[in-house]
């Protein structure tokens, strides 16, 4: 999965996967769609502004409602 989204403006920029992709509030929102049959998605999140990229976050896992957790 492969997405961007400027908060200040609503912009966003997704790969196939990712079939919506909007700010609430001070979350970011997506919805996507699985491309394997494992459930598990593993995420890493970086914010950037005009000043650069800052740090990744540590890497999450999560799984759908009804899957076993990670």
């Amino acid at each position: 999965m492969s997405a961007d989204l400027n908060v200040s403006t609503g912009a966003s920029t997704k790969d196939n996967t990712v079939v919506n992709l909007y700010a609430d509030g001070a979350r970011l929102v997506y919805v996507e769609v699985p491309a394997t049959a494992d459930p598990h998605r593993y995420y890493r999140v970086t914010a950037y502004n005009n000043a650069g990229e800052g740090t990744p976050s540590a890497v999450a896992c999560g799984a759908p409602v009804g899957y076993p957790a990670c």
